[in-house]
């Protein structure tokens, strides 16, 4: 079993955006017949601190560190460090799709 959690800390006027994508997310995501769990949570403290905790099997891993990615590279670049950003996306084009055998794999055994 492999237990996902993304904290997402969201500006106060992307925090509704934030959040339905996130239910968008967690709802498909329990439909999959190896996902075991998915629970979306706010921080009492700070209601623009957002947790996603994904209980799975298999390979939807690799979905949320795509979404991951794709959250930080819009974080970096809104911030003007493109640079950065292009090269997490680099990083990531050949990262996720090598890291697929090996949760496969791991997800066999679990």
């Amino acid at each position: 079993m492999v237990i996902l959690t993304i904290s997402v800390n969201a500006r106060s006027s992307k925090r509704s955006e934030l959040l339905s994508a996130c239910r968008l997310i967690s709802d498909r995501t329990r439909q999959e017949k190896s996902c075991l769990d998915c629970r979306l949570s706010q921080d009492i403290d700070n209601e623009n601190l957002v947790y996603a905790d994904k209980y799975i099997l298999g390979c939807l891993v690799i979905v949320f560190f795509t979404l991951l990615v794709g959250i930080s590279n819009s974080i970096l670049s809104a911030r003007g460090n493109k640079v950065q950003a292009k090269r997490i996306d680099k990083i990531s084009r050949w990262a996720a799709p090598a890291s697929f055998p090996m949760l496969t794999g791991f997800a066999a055994v679990a």
